[in-house]
């Protein structure tokens, strides 16, 4: 059953409380006004959101021309986030990358993607990734995990060219929280229509956004066309809420903090079984500030338990920032740094350059 959604900006945070019973601080500093020093980031310590536990070492698989990506013999479903995975590789490593169904225990080398029913720890989007010298295998109980273990080790191989190793090491995962959420214009005219849509669902879905927010009039063509891209990357589409006389949503615009009556309808709207998502509120707010806050410890009377998530205010058009946000919604509390993350997001800029992503270069990130 859908949950109706109410937002509100409390403390400096846009809230948004699912308000309906269900049966089941952050620091704030000022940027440096200069450019700050880089210092490049092994392979592992690259990737964003930050992976919950990574084991670097060894050696690495360097992919060729007999590389094959290997799914779960008799999976549909497996073999088409393999094609994805190989379609993506072929654009850049330019090699043939066949997809081929196997039984487990057969055809170890190259990439191995392989679901594990004894695997139910990693739920539904967790995944193990381990790379040596034979191969990659990425394992998962679910198949939403699978797809999110290829992000992470599409993040691995190399943007500037051969050779196409992926480092040595392994990575376990699960999400932080369930929902993580970035806004989506409806398709302009002259804008690039479906192709730009595309592109730009899967550079969200790189980084682990798993909730698209709907914004701007979408005819039901170009709606179907979300909905169809969304579901081959594990994705969910939401219409962005309005807040309408005898709606199910209701608005709250304070941004200096929040009221004893707003505090006390959201602690009611809790203990009523309330699910929360939460969301900078500052349209202005840079990037250090956007990423130093933690979701599941910024709100008296919400305890972690109840956050559903995080979501990109669709005021956040600037891409370095909806990263910040993913990396809250996933990545563990302990591995929110600022300083590990500036050098992380930093790595990224050659890779969003080559997908053509448009985004700022903050002085406060060290840049390449």
């Amino acid at each position: 059953m859908k949950l109706p959604v109410a937002f509100g900006a409390l403390g400096g945070l846009l809230l948004c409380a699912a308000v309906a019973a269900s049966s089941a601080p952050a620091a704030h500093h000022l940027d440096s006004a200069g450019p700050v020093r880089r210092t490049e980031p092994a392979p592992y310590r690259r990737i964003v959101p930050a992976p919950a536990a990574i084991a670097p070492g060894g050696p690495g698989y360097t992919l060729g021309p007999r590389t094959v990506i290997r799914t779960t013999a008799g999976s549909g479903e497996v073999r088409a986030i393999g094609e994805q995975l190989a379609a993506a590789w072929r654009r850049t490593a330019r090699l043939p990358l066949p997809v081929q169904e196997t039984d487990a225990g057969a055809g170890t080398d190259g990439i191995r993607l392989r679901l594990d029913p004894y695997a139910g720890s990693f739920g539904e989007e967790g995944y193990r990734l381990q790379s040596d010298d034979d191969g990659v295998v990425v394992t998962a109980f679910r198949p939403a995990g699978l797809f999110r273990g290829t992000q992470t080790l599409r993040q691995l191989l190399p943007v500037g060219g051969a050779p196409w190793t992926v480092a040595g090491g392994s990575v376990t995962d699960t999400p932080r929280f369930a929902h993580r959420a970035a806004t989506v214009e409806a398709v302009r005219p002259g804008g690039g229509g479906v192709a730009r849509l595309e592109r730009y669902v899967d550079q969200l879905a790189l980084y682990k956004i798993n909730v698209l927010r709907t914004r701007g009039v979408w005819t039901g063509d170009e709606y179907r066309e979300l909905v169809s891209l969304a579901r081959g990357r594990y994705m969910e589409v939401v219409p962005e809420p309005r807040q309408a006389a005898g709606s199910a949503v209701v608005m709250y615009a304070r941004r200096e903090g929040a009221s004893p009556a707003e505090r006390a309808k959201l602690a009611q709207a809790v203990r009523a079984g309330a699910r929360v998502i939460l969301s900078p509120a500052d349209r202005a707010v840079s990037v250090r500030r956007a990423y130093e806050w933690d979701p599941g410890d910024c709100l008296p009377g919400v305890p972690r338990q109840a956050v559903l998530g995080v979501a990109a205010p669709p005021e956040y058009e600037q891409f370095q920032r909806v990263l910040g946000v993913a990396e809250l919604g996933w990545s563990p509390a302990a591995a929110l740094d600022w300083d590990a993350y500036r050098e992380r997001l930093a790595a990224q800029g050659p890779r969003l350059d080559a997908m053509g992503v448009r985004y700022s270069r903050t002085p406060e990130v060290p840049w390449p």
